[in-house]
């Protein structure tokens, strides 16, 4: 039962990981617009030495711009694939722990093992789709605005949520320092 916890939780991880690279590809997009729009913006008040090298600062962004949608659905494609892949494996080992619910002896889990039982339990309580959800609206949250924004309710819903919201919070930090 711990190990199909444990694959549960490294697909779920995953899971998480797939939805918030999705999140961030797409507003890596936005982001370019708006300095592109920025550069435009303050070209039209400095002087025109200045001007000319914030619309040549537009004009590479905009190729950088044109690249990264060229590539966005491929992009896509790979996180909607690992995604799916992630979903699968969750499915799986949920199909698993009922089982090992139903006959917990059988599986060498005795009534001791509460915690355990809890644990299994609680981790049957969200499908794939809560689960990605949650780690959607955290990565939305934390590149809107820089902070957790888990829902109050999520918060309450047990560790399974609250690790899929915290890795995808994780791989938008991790994208913003790069980007810094």
């Amino acid at each position: 039962m711990e190990r199909t916890l444990d694959d549960l939780r490294r697909a779920s991880a995953d899971l998480a990981h797939a939805e918030a690279a999705e999140i961030i590809a797409r507003h890596r997009l936005g982001q370019l617009d708006e300095m592109i729009a920025g550069c435009e913006d303050d070209a039209g008040e400095v002087d025109a030495e200045t001007a000319q090298a914030l619309m040549g600062a537009a004009d590479g962004l905009r190729e950088e711009r044109d690249s990264l949608a060229e590539t966005l659905p491929l992009e896509l494609g790979f996180h909607a694939d690992r995604r799916d892949a992630a979903s699968e494996r969750i499915h799986t080992a949920q199909r698993k722990l009922r089982t090992m619910l139903q006959i917990p002896e059988h599986f060498g889990c005795l009534e001791e093992d509460r915690d355990l039982l809890a644990q299994a339990r609680d981790a049957l309580r969200f499908e794939p789709a809560t689960l990605a959800e949650s780690a959607r609206q955290e990565a939305r949250a934390r590149l809107s605005d820089g902070l957790a924004a888990m829902p109050l309710a999520a918060r309450r819903q047990g560790d399974l949520l609250r690790s899929v919201a915290g890795a995808a919070r994780r791989l938008v930090d991790e994208a913003r320092c790069r980007d810094s």
